[in-house]
């Protein structure tokens, strides 16, 4: 359903490489276009240091949180997140109604479904249902998970379910905002970017 992406090298970027790295995977989540971004961070050697620098960066603007979910070996499980657009997505009644069904609280709080989510995670439990939290359609969550009768119908970054509109739909939204973040970090800073991000 999901795969969280790789992060190992980040030398065709200058500045701060590994930050500038960073924006260009989690761009859709920056523009508030996808909720979240899972990726599966590098910690080896130099890499600690320049995610703990990076991570402070992160910090100081409010359009971007970070969830540090798993630990393992010389790797990070980490989940950004674009708090009002996460917000917005989980609050809907389908993927609601969805996530209760799965044990998620029945009484709805951003930072306690975070949390339900972060505890299956560090229990090595199943945790397909965090599509949901990536944005993207509860079809194609439900279906890989095999609660419909849905047929597979394409693949393009997560397997899409029954009707292809939605999932192109939304899969072409977060390529749009991603490649506005990669043309911005071929001239501006990864600092100058986060700005532009807060405020617009």
């Amino acid at each position: 359903m999901f795969t969280a992406q790789n992060i190992n090298t980040t030398s065709k970027y200058h500045q701060n490489s590994f930050l500038s790295y960073l924006l260009d995977k989690i761009g859709a989540t920056l523009m508030g276009v996808k909720p979240a971004e899972l990726l599966n961070i590098s910690i080896k050697g130099s890499r600690k240091e320049q995610w703990e620098k990076s991570k402070k960066v992160l910090a100081m603007y409010k359009n971007i949180e970070i969830l540090e979910l798993r630990e393992q070996g010389y790797r990070k499980l980490v989940l950004f997140y674009h708090y009002q657009a996460l917000d917005k997505t989980l609050r809907q009644k389908p993927n609601l109604k969805f996530l209760i069904s799965l044990g998620y609280p029945s009484n709805y709080k951003i930072d306690d479904y975070l949390g339900f989510l972060s505890n299956k995670i560090r229990k090595n439990e199943p945790f397909y249902e965090i599509g949901v939290f990536l944005g993207y359609p509860l079809k194609d969550v439900m279906g890989f998970l095999g609660y419909t009768s849905l047929k597979i119908t394409g693949i393009k970054g997560w397997r899409f379910y029954g009707n292809k509109g939605l999932s192109e739909k939304t899969y072409d939204k977060h390529i749009k905002a991603r490649i506005v973040i990669k043309k911005l970090l071929e001239r501006e800073t990864p600092e100058k970017i986060l700005f532009f991000c807060e405020n617009s």
